[in-house]
């Protein structure tokens, strides 16, 4: 079984799973099948997967939020969800929760190896070097990043806990992976929750897990985040959004380093090193009585500061060639620089969204070409918005040209998928087709 690619087949009709696995085989896949989404949960903790097909209508847990555990678990794992005719709007609802992509039953075989050969490509080569950065996805040479750099080194070596600052868009998530994937808990999971993405009266319970019976609906046992992280890693993001109640049972697990499950009597001892994100000022919140002060102590052993990008403007050509690197390959567009006149401007930009917004721009670059795309509009956009209209990154915007070069560059980011090419657009299908229709794109 060596050097065979493993997928993992989700689906709680045996016949299905049968059938896939059957094709998957003289296709020369390994292969490993749940009946549900739990089971599935359990098999990506325990084996290496590289690609899980995953039906969405299940009983118990459901297709949207096995795919919810499973990127929790393991960002980078493609999912593909498997969907009747009836429940397409649902497929397309999974790819904003991390899906890939997805297939409607019955499926046409070659359809299906197409999606599994796409979704089974190596990740573009990552762009670093030594010359752009020690760690992989973290590019820079400037002042900022080297002091960074140097902070990250006796940092990985310990077991401190981390708390990560800076604006939106800095990278540090990325840092929060650096530090665990380079660290004495590398071998052991890595877990991340977006504390600010989850209602508040769901955050308990994704994060300490509950017993059967614990409340309504709570139809089996399930363990939360902390759990899931034992020995290994637990990325709290945006920790400065989280209620002062949750924030108080986080503090009881960092001291006592044991856990109690709602609906349980006994806790549970877990060991795992903590990271925390925020891009608040959480001594101003610890002032305003929005935060608990010992918790901000506890969380604050090692401090790291993300710089903001227009703090480190020589970094933007190395960014640049790191994510066009990335997006060619990516999209099958070579292109290996940009005019030195688009670079000076992009230098010269403020970046508002700092390394987030620069990588959503280099991508445009790539889908549109340059013949096809005009920086200083697109810039100018970025920081006066029309007022009234919608500024999501693929958002029609203003005059027909744009809205059509912005159709074009969903048509492409989707590879002419219509209905995923509607969904980056946000808007229906039906409406996708008439804009097609206008501007000559059927």
């Amino acid at each position: 079984m060596t050097g065979r690619r493993v997928i993992l087949v989700v689906d709680d009709e045996a016949g299905m799973r049968e059938s896939l696995c059957e094709i998957l085989a003289r296709d020369g896949y390994a292969n490993l099948t749940a009946g549900d989404g739990w089971q599935a949960i359990q098999l990506v903790q325990e084996k290496p997967v590289d690609l899980v097909l995953l039906d969405i209508k299940m009983p118990g847990l459901d297709g949207i939020e096995t795919l919810k555990r499973i990127k929790a678990l393991h960002e980078q794992l493609p999912v593909v969800m498997v969907t009747g005719y009836g429940t397409i709007e649902s497929a397309v609802q999974a790819m904003k929760y991390g899906a890939k992509d997805y297939i409607t039953k019955p499926f046409v075989i070659s359809n299906l190896r197409n999606v599994i050969t796409e979704n089974l490509k190596p990740p573009a080569a990552a762009a670093t070097s030594s010359s752009s950065g020690p760690y992989e996805g973290i590019i820079g040479q400037s002042p900022a990043m080297k002091r960074l750099f140097q902070t990250l080194a006796k940092v990985i070596a310990s077991e401190a806990t981390v708390l990560i600052m800076g604006e939106s868009g800095t990278g540090k998530e990325l840092v929060a992976r650096a530090i665990h994937r380079e660290g004495p808990r590398k071998e052991r999971p890595f877990i991340g929750i977006n504390c600010a993405a989850i209602p508040e009266n769901l955050l308990e319970s994704e994060l300490f897990g509950y017993e059967k019976g614990a409340f309504t609906g709570a139809v089996a046992r399930r363990i939360g985040k902390f759990e899931q992280a034992d020995g290994g890693t637990l990325f709290l993001d945006e920790i400065g959004d989280m209620n002062l109640a949750t924030q108080a049972k986080i503090l009881r697990v960092l001291e006592e380093r044991e856990l109690v499950r709602l609906g349980a009597v006994n806790s549970v001892k877990i060991n795992v090193r903590i990271i925390a994100a925020t891009n608040k000022d959480l001594l101003e919140a610890v002032n305003a009585g929005s935060f608990r002060e010992d918790l901000y102590y506890r969380l604050n052993v090692v401090p790291l500061l993300m710089p903001a990008l227009r703090e480190r403007k020589e970094d933007v050509p190395l960014l640049v060639k790191h994510f066009l690197l990335k997006y060619s390959e990516e999209y099958s567009k070579p292109m290996k620089s940009i005019p030195p006149q688009w670079l000076e401007m992009l230098k010269n930009y403020h970046w508002p969204g700092n390394v987030r917004e620069l990588r959503n721009i280099v991508e445009r670059i790539v889908v549109l070409g340059e013949k096809g795309f005009n920086l200083e509009e697109q810039l100018n956009l970025e920081e006066n918005p029309p007022p009234a209209v919608e500024t999501a990154q693929m958002s029609l915007k203003l005059t027909d040209k744009q809205e059509q070069e912005k159709i074009q560059a969903a048509l492409e980011m989707a590879r002419w998928n219509k209905t995923r090419a509607a969904e980056i657009l946000e808007i229906s299908r039906k409406s996708l087709y008439e804009k097609m229709a206008k501007y000559g794109l059927l």
